[in-house]
């Protein structure tokens, strides 16, 4: 009975300050994240962009969008411009042989220089060859090819290489004139003029 009595003395004395602490650390505990969550929103406020800085950057994509079709409006002049150029649409050659014939010449390192229609048959072909092609072909192909001239620069080697490939290919663009131009020095780089007839 004394030691069951002396329990209850410690318990009562005991219980009270248990129960106060953790009654204050229930309330205390929700505080500690009631705070952290009011300074994070505090911070959130303070980097949040103000209604004028808003209205700003709207006007500036306004802008950006304006030039960006202002853009695509000059490029696609630009496209239809070069096209005309090439001769696409006119009777002239297919832009796909002029830059698969570009892209060639760049991968047998070749630099090019300037590119152009060449003219007429009568200057490259001679007149046998002209007659042959008149009896192979109608009116329509005629219309449809085109010598097309390229000017670039380049070593021997690599020009042999180029002419090699297109025969083994079978490349659309046959060569009818290659021209290479005198240079002083002891350079195996020379100046080139080949005339493609497409």
């Amino acid at each position: 009975m004394n030691s069951g009595s002396t329990r209850e003395r410690i318990l009562l004395v005991c219980l009270p300050a248990v129960m106060i602490v953790a009654v204050y650390g229930w309330l205390i505990y929700p505080r500690q994240q009631l705070d952290q969550a009011e300074t994070a929103l505090r911070a959130a406020r303070a980097q949040e962009p103000s209604l004028t800085a808003v209205a700003e950057k709207k006007v500036e994509i306004r802008q950006l969008d304006d030039q960006l079709k202002e853009a695509d409006e000059v490029n696609e002049q630009l496209q239809t411009r070069r096209r005309d150029l090439l001769g696409r649409g006119h009777g002239g050659p297919s832009l796909a042989v002029i830059q698969d014939l570009t892209q060639q010449m760049t991968i047998h390192n070749l630099r090019l220089l300037d590119q152009g229609n060449a003219g007429g048959e009568e200057t490259f072909l001679p007149e046998s060859l002209r007659k042959a092609v008149a009896e192979l072909t109608d009116d329509s192909a005629k219309r449809d090819s085109v010598f097309w001239r390229f000017e670039f620069f380049g070593r021997y080697s690599d020009v042999l290489r180029l002419v090699r490939k297109m025969a083994q290919d079978d490349h659309p663009a046959i060569p009818v004139q290659l021209l290479m131009d005198e240079t002083a020095g002891d350079s195996d780089w020379r100046s080139w003029s080949l005339v493609v007839w497409i």
